[in-house]
């Protein structure tokens, strides 16, 4: 109003970014460029920061290693049974010409796909998170923060995934594909003791798969996060930095901290 020009004089910050006339930075300027770690692009962390890090890929790297093979044979041991089980019902079940025993077959093929599928979409977790970790690099400094972060991400995803399988929901899921299979053969095909006999045998399947499946990663993820504490914490190992932003009549100054 009344001959302003509506400008609003900016404070000598600006969102984190320090303006500073150009007169200023020169002599700054002129003092870095004879800095020989002045404009080197791979900066090095301080050396706790990096030895924590080493310290937190280590014990993952570990981990990952030890629960491996315990939970590849888990996987593979029930997925192939499930299939052997689906595919020689399935193939048995045209060759005979008895009612009871068509009616069985075609059941136990169908529940023993249905636990396969169940197995495969998704499998578990801890049967490949290994084979994750060894493919992602960690040449650079970079590159180590960014593994050690997706391998925190991959530790409580596999041990988000055992407690699930291990929770009553699982219990309960098997239960009721059991009960299912069984109410076929009762009412269906009115075969009320081979719907029992199907109801015992898929309980007794379920139960074993889920009180033999691994839980390896639940007590590493406990124990990861007792050591290191809770969440993704590379943010606070990453070193300090700075840089220069140009702006109208100067140069401005950056930093991340």
């Amino acid at each position: 109003m009344g001959g302003d020009d509506g400008n609003v004089p900016r404070p000598w910050y600006d969102a984190g970014v320090t303006r500073l006339p150009l007169a200023v930075l020169l002599p700054v300027l002129a003092s870095l460029a004879t800095d020989p770690a002045f404009g080197d692009d791979d900066t090095v962390p301080p050396a706790d920061a990096d030895a924590a890090i080493e310290t937190r890929l280590d014990f993952l790297a570990e981990r990952f290693e030890a629960g491996d093979a315990g939970a590849k044979a888990w996987f593979w041991t029930w997925t192939i049974g499930y299939g052997a089980l689906a595919l020689g019902q399935g193939i048995a079940y045209p060759l005979f010409d008895d009612r009871e025993m068509r009616a069985n077959l075609l059941v136990g093929a169908a529940s023993s796909f249905l636990a396969m599928a169940m197995m495969l979409f998704p499998p578990l977790p801890a049967a490949w998170a290994v084979d994750d970790w060894r493919d992602r690099p960690e040449g650079t400094d970079a590159r180590r923060r960014a593994k050690l972060a997706a391998g925190e991400d991959l530790l409580r995803d596999t041990a988000d995934a055992e407690a699930l399988g291990r929770s009553w929901m699982m219990h309960a899921l098997g239960g009721l594909v059991a009960v299912a299979g069984g109410l076929v053969l009762w009412l269906a095909y009115d075969y009320p003791i081979d719907g029992a006999v199907t109801f015992g045998l898929d309980v007794a399947a379920t139960e074993a798969q889920v009180w033999t499946q691994p839980t390896r990663a639940i007590d590493d993820r406990a124990e990861y996060e007792a050591r290191f504490g809770t969440g993704t914490s590379t943010a606070a190992l990453r070193p300090p930095s700075w840089g220069f932003v140009p702006f109208p009549g100067g140069l401005g100054v950056a930093g991340a901290f």
